[in-house]
């Protein structure tokens, strides 16, 4: 799967936004998406891990929402800046 993942997003950290997040679970992208994360090579800045949390549509995603995002850490200003080219 590392060479699979290697191939459709680079070896490199992902800095993670909202609509990637929103759409991790698609079947094109699911399989690369949780071995990416598993893999420690995603991260969120704090303000999308905010509008994560923010766009929860009932109590239910609103509490699973941390739960499923701690396994991204935040992003370093550093890798902020590299991603914005």
């Amino acid at each position: 799967m590392a060479d699979r993942l290697t191939g459709l997003w680079g070896s490199g950290v992902l800095v993670v936004d909202t609509s990637a997040w929103s759409r991790a679970h698609h079947p094109q992208v699911r399989d690369a998406w949780i071995e990416a994360l598993l893999d420690d090579h995603l991260r969120l800045s704090p303000a999308v891990r905010l509008e994560i949390l923010l766009s929860a549509r009932d109590g239910g995603r609103f509490d699973s929402t941390p739960k499923a995002s701690r396994r991204a850490p935040d992003s370093s200003l550093e890798q902020l800046r590299a991603a914005d080219g």
